[in-house]
């Protein structure tokens, strides 16, 4: 199966996550050793899409298609997904 997801670098600082016709930005510092991704890094999509909401199922689907895009640049021990209690 075909994967529908992919992510953009275009700043050491932050970068662009798509799926399917979606997209979003996320604030992520590339100079770091280690990425540590969670998932109040997740919240929203860029328009027309930012009135959808995202479950907290959809947000850690969405850190492990992050994480496994980030793979095909680092290795494993250096993408970590936090898993925090969600905030309320």
């Amino acid at each position: 199966m075909e994967k529908n997801y992919y992510i953009k670098i275009p700043h050491f600082y932050s970068f662009e996550y798509y799926e399917g016709d979606k997209k979003m930005v996320i604030e992520l510092d590339f100079r770091d050793k280690i990425l540590y991704l969670d998932a109040d890094m997740i919240t929203k999509w860029e328009k027309p899409f930012d009135d959808l909401e995202i479950s907290r199922e959809g947000k850690l689907r969405i850190l492990n298609n992050i994480r496994e895009c980030l793979l095909e640049r680092r290795r494993p021990e250096e993408v970590i997904i936090e898993d925090k209690p969600e905030r309320t």
